[in-house]
């Protein structure tokens, strides 16, 4: 009887704990293999930025360099891209900000 107590609760701290961390870790993943050159992203901070280029140094290290605005760049790890923005909403008031 012990026995099955102990399952029934390594069960729900599979379903309670574990599984929803390694669906995000999924979907984060996903995200981050589908980034492109002049996606519009938010890293992490809550920072709004357009991929400018994508860098793969000797290593084999991603690197992206990121518009901030029309003179402001910033090199970042592809880690810190938090989601991509498809909002037509957020990507119209954009556009008034930067110039593609």
């Amino acid at each position: 009887m012990e026995f099955l107590y102990l399952l029934i609760i390594m069960i729900a701290f599979y379903f309670i704990l574990l599984r929803p961390v390694m669906n995000d870790q999924k979907k984060k993943k996903k995200t981050m293999s589908s980034l492109k050159k002049n996606n519009k992203v938010v890293i992490s901070g809550g920072i709004i930025a357009v991929i400018d280029d994508i860098f793969i140094t000797e290593n084999g290290i991603s690197l992206l360099k990121l518009k901030l605005n029309k003179e402001i760049f910033i090199y970042s790890y592809p880690e810190v891209v938090e989601r991509l923005i498809t909002d037509d909403s957020v990507l119209s008031s954009l556009q008034d900000i930067m110039i593609n």
